[in-house]
C-alpha cells in the first residue's frame, strides 16, 4: 500500500513539475506588423485608345495657277517698216483650257517688240487664236506670250516659231496647240488611278478628296472611279516636270482627316501610276505624324503575351496606341502612328503593359516628334529603352500550409508574408484551413526567399529559414498539395 502511494505522490509529483515548466515557458509578444508590399507599376490594364478624329476642315485642293501680273497693253507696232507677215491659228492646251476667260489675250513678240495680238474666237465649238504676225525676214525668232486673265498670270513660249515671209502654223481645221504650261512646273502629265486603304475605303463619305502635290502644290484633283474589278477608286492627271517628287493626300470627311502617302511617286512624264486593271494601292497615315515601329527589350521577352500594350506619349500626353505587327525577324514588334498638336511638347516616350505581371514600365525621352520621321521599322525595331534595376517587375507564386499544430489555431486576423531579407515582396491570401496563396514580387536577381507568420491568437511571431530563390513566373507548391511549413519563433 505504501509502495502505491508512493508511485501516485511520485506522478503527480512529475505532472506538476512538467506544468510548472510550461507555464514558465513564454516567447515574445510583437504587435500585428500589417505587412504591405509596395506595389507601384502594378496597375490594371490601360487599354489605351486614341480618338483617330481630327478637327481638318474639307481642304480646297486645286492646281493653283494664280498669279499677280496686271493685265497687259499690247499693241502691235506698225510703223510701215516691216514688209513682211506670216499667221498661226492657235489654240490651248487641254491643261489651260479649261480656265479660258473672254480677257485673255495671245501675242506674238520679236526682240520684245509686240508683232502681232489676238482674243479668242469661237470655231466649232473650239476657242482659237488668230494671229498675224508682222516682220522682216531675218529677225530673230518669234515669242509667244499669253495673259491668262482668269488666273491672272502671264505665260511665254521663247523662240516658238522662226519668222519667215508669208509663213503659216495651223488653220481653222487644224489649229496648232500651244503649250504654255512648258514654261510652268506643269509642263507634263502622268496619269494615276489610286485605290485607298481598306479603314478609308470602309470611312468613305461624301466630300472625301484625292489630290497629288509635289512639295505644298497641287498637282492634280481626282474623280472617283471604279476599277475594273468593281472596287471604288480615284483617277487623276498629276502634273509636273521630270524628276518631281509627288505625293498623294487624302481627305476623309467622317474622320475630318487629311491623310499623306509615305510612298514618294517619282514623276514620269507619260507614265502611269496604277492602272483600271492594277490600281495603285499606297499607304496613307495621317498627315504631320510620325511613325514608330518598337521592340520589348529581351530580359522581358519571356513573360510577353497578346494582351500586352505599348503606347506612344507626346508631352506626357497619349499620342498613339500600338499594334502587334511581325518584325523581319519573326519577333513580335508594335507599330504606332504618332500625332501631336502644335501646343504639345515635342519629347516623345513610351510606356509598356506586361499583361502577365500586370505591370506598367515607362521610358523616359527616347525620341523627339518630326513629321513624316520613322523612329524604328519592320527590319530593325528600336528596342524600348526599359531598365528592370532597382524595380520588382516579376512574379511568382507559392501555395503554402501552416504546421499542423499551428494551423489548428490559425484565424483570419493572422499575418503571413514573403521576405527577401527584410524586405517584404508579398502578402499572403488566406484560402482556409490554415493555407495561403503568395504573390511575390522580384527582379532578375534571385534572392534568398523566407517567410514570416504572426499569431494574432497569442502575439507570437515566426519565421523560416530561407525556402528557394525568387525566379520569375514560376510556381511552389499547389493549392491541392501546398508546402508545410517549418516554422519556429522569433525571439
Amino acid at each position: 500500500m505504501n509502495t502505491i502511494r508512493q508511485i501516485t505522490l511520485s506522478s503527480l509529483l512529475l505532472l506538476a513539475l512538467v506544468a510548472c515548466r510550461e507555464e514558465d515557458v513564454r516567447f515574445t509578444t510583437f504587435e500585428a506588423p500589417h505587412w504591405a508590399v509596395d506595389m507601384s507599376g502594378y496597375v490594371p490594364a490601360p487599354h489605351w485608345a486614341v480618338d483617330e478624329t481630327g478637327d481638318d476642315e474639307q481642304p480646297d485642293w486645286h492646281i493653283d495657277l494664280r498669279g499677280d501680273d496686271e493685265p497687259p497693253a499690247w499693241h502691235a507696232a506698225d510703223d510701215g517698216t516691216l514688209q513682211y507677215s506670216m499667221t498661226a491659228v492657235l489654240r490651248l492646251s487641254d491643261f489651260l483650257r479649261p480656265y479660258e476667260h473672254p480677257g485673255d489675250r495671245l501675242a506674238a513678240f520679236i526682240d520684245n517688240e509686240c508683232r502681232g495680238v489676238a482674243t479668242a474666237e469661237g470655231a466649232d465649238g473650239a476657242k482659237l487664236y488668230f494671229l498675224h504676225i508682222k516682220g522682216n525676214n531675218g529677225d530673230n525668232p518669234v515669242t509667244l506670250r499669253y495673259y491668262s486673265a482668269a488666273n491672272r498670270r502671264l505665260y511665254e513660249l521663247p523662240a516658238a516659231y522662226d519668222f519667215f515671209q508669208n509663213g503659216e502654223h495651223g488653220t481653222a481645221s487644224a489649229p496648232e496647240t500651244a503649250p504654255f504650261e512648258q514654261a510652268t512646273p506643269y509642263a507634263q502629265a502622268m496619269q494615276a488611278v489610286v485605290v485607298l486603304p481598306q479603314q478609308l475605303q470602309d470611312a468613305a463619305a461624301q466630300g472625301d478628296m484625292l489630290a497629288a502635290f509635289c512639295g505644298t502644290q497641287c498637282r492634280g484633283v481626282a474623280r472617283p472611279a471604279t476599277a475594273d474589278d468593281g472596287t471604288p477608286c480615284y483617277t487623276l492627271e498629276v502634273r509636273g516636270a521630270a524628276g518631281d517628287d509627288i505625293h498623294l493626300k487624302h481627305y476623309s470627311a467622317s474622320a475630318r482627316q487629311v491623310y499623306k502617302s509615305t510612298e514618294r511617286i517619282a514623276f514620269e512624264p507619260g507614265a502611269d501610276y496604277g492602272t483600271a486593271s492594277q490600281p495603285a494601292r499606297p499607304a496613307l497615315l495621317p498627315e504631320n505624324s510620325m511613325t514608330a515601329v518598337v521592340a520589348i527589350p529581351e530580359e522581358l521577352q519571356f513573360a510577353a503575351s497578346e494582351d500586352d500594350e505599348v503606347a506612344a506619349f507626346v508631352g506626357g500626353e497619349l499620342a498613339a496606341a500600338g499594334v502587334p505587327v511581325q518584325a523581319a525577324d519573326g519577333t513580335v514588334a508594335y507599330a504606332l502612328t504618332i500625332r501631336k498638336t502644335d501646343s504639345q511638347a515635342d519629347d516623345v516616350a513610351f510606356r509598356y503593359y506586361n499583361a502577365r505581371n500586370s505591370y506598367l514600365y515607362a521610358t523616359g525621352t527616347v525620341t523627339q516628334f518630326a513629321p513624316d520621321a520613322a523612329f524604328g521599322t519592320l527590319d530593325e525595331p528600336q528596342v524600348l529603352p526599359i531598365s528592370t534595376q532597382g524595380k520588382y517587375p516579376f512574379q511568382m507564386t507559392a501555395h503554402v500550409a501552416l504546421p499542423e499544430h499551428l494551423a489548428a489555431y490559425a484565424d483570419a486576423q493572422d499575418e503571413l508574408a514573403a521576405f527577401a531579407g527584410d524586405e517584404c515582396r508579398g502578402v499572403a491570401e488566406w484560402t482556409g484551413a490554415g493555407r495561403c496563396r503568395l504573390t511575390i514580387i522580384g527582379n532578375a536577381d534571385p534572392a534568398d526567399i523566407h517567410l514570416r507568420y504572426y499569431s494574432s491568437r497569442n502575439a507570437y511571431l515566426y519565421q523560416t529559414d530561407a525556402l528557394f530563390p525568387f525566379q520569375a513566373g514560376t510556381d511552389i507548391g499547389t493549392e491541392s498539395e501546398p508546402i508545410v511549413l517549418n516554422l519556429y519563433n522569433v525571439q
